[in-house]
């Protein structure tokens, strides 16, 4: 947490399960970085997608690191990632053009109502 106020950092997004509480012995140890950074508990989602181009296997890793399980079925590149639902939504928008989410099939219904939305805004003007 202190290293994360350091940085600069405008918050923190922890999985609800499998991780630490924040306790008095943690806001103890963040000599008072606690105090300063908003944290959010969140549910975290699986997320499989398919990797369009080579290339941006380095982006799921630098972006997912451990979360990331990338693998090669019938000459396709796949990603089991574990995600927050918001981040993983912002992020396969970003990067639409190099990857296709396969799953969960909300995520995927999500996007292509985003992306349908924006393309009408473009069509109408």
């Amino acid at each position: 947490i202190r290293v994360a106020d350091g940085a600069g950092c405008h918050g923190l997004i922890i999985p609800k399960r499998r991780s630490a509480t924040l306790t008095a012995v943690v806001s103890k140890a963040s000599a008072g970085a606690l105090a300063h950074l908003p944290i959010a508990r969140v549910t975290n989602i699986n997320s499989t997608i398919e990797i369009l181009d080579e290339k941006s296997i380095t982006d799921v890793v630098d972006w997912f690191g451990n979360n990331a399980r990338i693998y090669e079925d019938n000459n396709k590149i796949y990603a089991n990632i574990k995600s927050n639902d918001n981040a993983f939504f912002f992020w396969a928008l970003q990067y639409q053009k190099h990857i296709k989410v396969i799953s969960p099939s909300s995520m995927v219904e999500k996007i292509v109502k985003t992306l349908e939305e924006s393309l009408k805004k473009y069509k109408n003007e």
